[in-house]
Order: structure tokens, then C-alpha cells, then sequence
């Protein structure tokens, strides 16, 4: 319904009727607006070719709830918004980032914000210009663990004998990713008292193809805390580590099925006892047969 005049935008009162009686509720009708300015846009993580934004919600928009936000972004030689570039995320959780991609190393960006609900788009916000930096090594992974560590705190490993890594794909700050290194050692307490700790059974650097965002670390001992290190290289040079510490679980160290070889041990005991049974069944009958 469109009302043709403010007059409309008022209380309206519902009556319904029966035989038995009567029930009535009161309904408002009220003119939905655009939303106003956004109330705050600050960039929170910047790369060489990204920006994260964090954005504070407009205060005024009647209770229609925002379906989007968009961004339009231009370099600062270009002076004119017609052709801006723009990008636009659908207003989902209140932690959802906000990440503009594909941004040119060592460029001034301006940006502008604005919100939009049932009734439209509201109107354009600056936000602060940002100077993208040059092009450097990969932003650092992140490891994707079920819980948030702490330095030095353990990650329970459900497995006696092995883990398998995961992790995010970083930002490559201008130059693409040609690989990732893994590298995992013992940890053994040299003090209780003070903490005191050595790194033991070090591996070499694991490279991992570009591909994967998995390693399986395997052959692991149970009962034991290992030190793990992800770097990201490009052509620039390798990335800050992202560090876990994992504590395989109790057990024995080969407690679970590997296909490439209790497939074959299975197989080969399946057969093998078969092999001894129709052995003996053959020689007793031999042996009846003389007696």
C-alpha cells in the first residue's frame, strides 16, 4: 500500500466480530525512510592489496532493518566518482568482514560508505583515504583450531600418532603465494620449576604446494607436545610463522588404520590364516586316510 498523503501514516484500529463477542488490536502505520549517514568506517587490517573495514551502523533508520552496505573506491588521480569501482555485502552477522580486494600496492584509495534498507539507498559517507603499502612478504596464516590458545597453551590432539594442519590462505601483499613450509619439533621440559623448555627432533622445512590448505603431520609419538610452525612464501621471501602447540593423545603410537599399508597387513593375515587352516584340514584327512 502507498498512502497518497501523511494523513495516512496514523493508528489504525482492527475490529473483529462474532456472536460471541469481539476482539480489536491497534496497528500504526509509519513512513519508512532510506538510512541515514553511517556512523563510523575504520580501516582495521591492511595489506598490500586489501583492506578489512569495521563498520559502525547508521543511528537513524525507523526500524527497517539494513540489507546491505556498499563501498564505491577510486584512486586519488582519478577525480570524479562516475566511474568508481564499488563492491557491495549483504548485512549478515555483526562480525561479517568487510574486505576490499584487489587494490594496487603503493595507491591512495578514497572511499565512501553508504547503508541500504527495504526503502533504498541511503546516502554516501567518506571514509578515511589509505595508502596501500608496497609489496612485501605474505601476511602471516591462520591455523584453524576448533579453540582460541593462548602462548604456550595446548591443543588436545584426538590422535595418538598423528594431526592434521589447516589453515586459512593469507593475504600476499602484492605477489602471489608460491608455497607454504611446515616444520613441527618436540617440546621437553628441561625445568619444572621456571618452565624452562628445549626444542628436540626438530624437521626439516616442509614445502607444501600452493593447492593445499592441509599438512598431516604423521609418525608423531603419543603423550607428547609438539611445537608447529606455518610460514607462507612468495617471491619476496617467507612470512612470519604462525606457531601451535599440539599434545598428541594417549596410546599406543600406531592406532589408527593407514590404507597404504593394514590394508595389505589385514589382507595378508586373512590369507594367511586361511592358508594354515586348509593346511591342517588337508593333513588330518592325509593322516585319517593312513590310519
Amino acid at each position: 500500500m502507498l498512502p497518497s498523503g501523511f494523513r495516512y501514516y496514523t493508528f489504525y484500529e482492527c475490529i473483529a466480530r462474532n456472536a460471541l463477542g469481539e476482539a480489536s488490536i491497534k496497528i500504526q502505520l509509519k513512513q519508512g525512510f532510506v538510512p541515514g549517514h553511517i556512523g563510523q568506517v575504520r580501516p582495521n587490517t591492511v595489506t598490500a592489496t586489501t583492506i578489512k573495514f569495521s563498520i559502525v551502523p547508521p543511528s537513524n533508520y525507523d526500524g527497517l532493518p539494513i540489507r546491505s552496505y556498499s563501498v564505491q573506491y577510486k584512486p586519488e588521480r582519478q577525480p570524479s566518482w562516475e566511474n568508481a569501482l564499488q563492491h557491495t555485502w549483504s548485512n549478515g552477522k555483526p562480525s561479517a568482514p568487510y574486505i576490499v580486494e584487489n587494490l594496487f600496492p603503493e595507491v591512495t584509495y578514497h572511499f565512501r560508505f553508504a547503508a541500504r534498507n527495504d526503502v533504498g539507498l541511503g546516502p554516501w559517507s567518506n571514509a578515511p583515504s589509505t595508502t596501500m603499502p608496497r609489496r612485501s612478504v605474505p601476511a602471516e596464516p591462520t591455523v584453524l583450531l576448533p579453540v582460541n590458545l593462548t602462548y604456550k597453551q595446548e591443543l588436545a590432539g584426538p590422535y595418538s600418532n598423528h594431526f592434521e594442519l589447516r589453515w586459512n590462505v593469507p593475504a600476499d601483499n602484492g605477489e602471489p603465494i608460491e608455497y607454504y613450509l611446515v616444520r613441527y619439533c618436540k617440546v621437553r621440559l628441561i625445568e619444572r620449576n621456571n618452565g624452562e623448555e628445549s626444542e628436540v627432533e626438530c624437521s626439516e622445512n616442509i614445502q607444501q604446494s600452493v593447492q593445499y590448505t592441509n599438512y598431516p603431520l604423521e609418525n608423531l609419538m603419543p603423550d607428547t607436545i609438539y611445537k608447529v610452525e606455518l610460514r607462507a612464501h612468495n617471491a619476496i621471501g617467507d612470512s612470519t610463522p604462525a606457531t601451535i602447540r599440539i599434545r598428541t593423545a594417549r596410546g599406543e603410537p600406531h592406532q589408527y588404520f593407514n590404507y597404504k599399508t593394514d590394508f595389505v597387513g589385514s589382507g595378508c593375515g586373512v590369507i594367511c590364516a586361511n592358508f594354515r587352516f586348509c593346511f591342517v584340514v588337508i593333513l588330518f584327512k592325509l593322516l585319517s586316510y593312513f590310519v
